[in-house]
């Protein structure tokens, strides 16, 4: 090979290798920020209805959800969520439960008051109450669990969005996501879910935030569309407040039938 060719060559993946490298740095720099700013908020309840949206965008069949979440204050540990239905009534008093961890994978349990009335682990691939969300889409995202590169900046509606590919380092049901965070304010604004196959099985929006405790920012509306069989499935959130009686006691496996506001 001629030398300069050679020289040219090297040099090329030189640059690339750079660019590559800077890409990753900047990725994880947006999710650092990320982070820092929905951490430290104080315990808080929020109430939302899960909704099957169909084809001509009608919402059916509701399931009224109670949900409690603290920041952890203990090592590694991320978001502790208390999840109780409180209708229907066919199903009212069940309770899902998720201690998620920095480094580890989440620890995820379901009270079943329908014909077991006991404390179960849950398949975090399982469907969230027959929705097309599972439980590992609704557990918190943290950042140690994935690696990061930034790919571009877009628009994003009136927004303009870091967009960045997050590979998990830990077992998952996704291959990649593929993430849009507006640059105002670090928001997660969009998400499709990539499965093994490499192509996208589901796409996620937000929109409606709201911002809570002077400086938190919480959706109104979490929206999921499965791209196989083209079902959505909807959250809507309602009354974010300050909640004094959500404490560790709250987040205790052992105490989840005792722990639901609806009962029985």
């Amino acid at each position: 090979m001629n030398t300069k060719v050679l020289l040219f060559f090297l040099l090329a993946i030189s640059i690339s290798e750079q660019a590559i490298s800077a890409d990753i740095v900047r990725g994880e720099q947006i999710a650092t920020e990320m982070e820092k700013r929905t951490t430290g908020f104080k315990p808080f309840s929020v109430s939302a209805t899960l909704l099957s949206v169909g084809k001509d965008g009608t919402e059916t069949f509701p399931r009224a959800l109670h949900i409690r979440v603290m920041d952890s204050t203990e090592k590694d540990a991320g978001y502790l969520t208390f999840i109780e239905v409180t209708a229907p009534a066919s199903i009212r008093g069940m309770a899902y439960l998720t201690l998620s961890q920095m480094k580890r994978s989440n620890i995820q349990w379901r009270y079943d008051t329908a014909r077991v009335r006991k404390i179960a682990i849950v398949d975090p691939k399982g469907s969230f109450l027959e929705s097309e969300f599972s439980y590992e889409d609704l557990a918190d995202q943290e950042v140690h669990k994935f690696s990061y590169a930034y790919l571009r900046d877009e628009p994003c509606g009136a927004l303009t969005c870091f967009v960045l590919e997050r590979m998990p380092r830990k077992e998952s049901a996704y291959e990649k996501q593929v993430v849009w965070v507006d640059g105002a304010e670090y928001r997660v604004q969009k998400a499709e879910l990539y499965g093994k196959a490499g192509i996208v099985v589901k796409t996620i929006t937000v929109s409606g935030y709201q911002k809570v405790q002077d400086r938190f920012w919480w959706p109104d509306v979490v929206e999921l569309k499965n791209a196989a069989s083209g079902r959505v499935s909807r959250i809507r959130y309602a009354g974010y407040k300050v909640d004094t009686d959500v404490t560790q006691d709250v987040f205790n496996p052992s105490r989840m039938r005792e722990n639901r506001a609806a009962g029985n």
